[in-house]
C-alpha cells in the first residue's frame, strides 16, 4: 500500500518525497482526505534505457575477450585507431 500524505505535507518535505520516489515509492497526496495527486517514479526508469542495455553488452564481451588468454592483445596504436574512428560519427 502506498502512503498517504496531505498537501500541505507534500509541499513542505517535496525534495524529500521526490527522492523518494526516485528510490522507487509511490505516495498519494490527499486534501481533506481526499486523493488529488500521486507521485511515484517515472514508468522510463523501471524500464532499462536501450542504450545502456547496448553499453553493458559492449562492456561485457570486452571483459569476456580480456579474460580468455588465446585472444591477441590489442596494441595502443590500434586502441587510438579505434578511437579516432569514433570520433568521425
Amino acid at each position: 500500500m502506498e502512503a498517504r500524505l496531505s498537501v500541505y505535507e507534500a509541499r513542505t518535505h517535496f525534495s524529500s518525497y521526490i527522492q523518494r520516489a526516485t528510490a522507487g515509492e509511490s505516495f498519494t497526496v490527499t486534501s481533506h482526505g481526499k486523493p488529488v495527486a500521486r507521485i511515484s517514479p517515472p514508468l522510463e526508469s523501471m524500464q532499462e534505457d536501450p542504450r545502456e542495455a547496448q553499453i553493458r553488452a559492449a562492456i561485457e564481451r570486452i571483459k569476456a575477450r580480456h579474460a580468455d588468454p588465446k585472444t591477441p592483445r590489442v596494441s595502443q596504436a590500434e586502441w587510438k585507431e579505434w578511437i579516432n574512428e569514433g570520433r568521425k560519427y
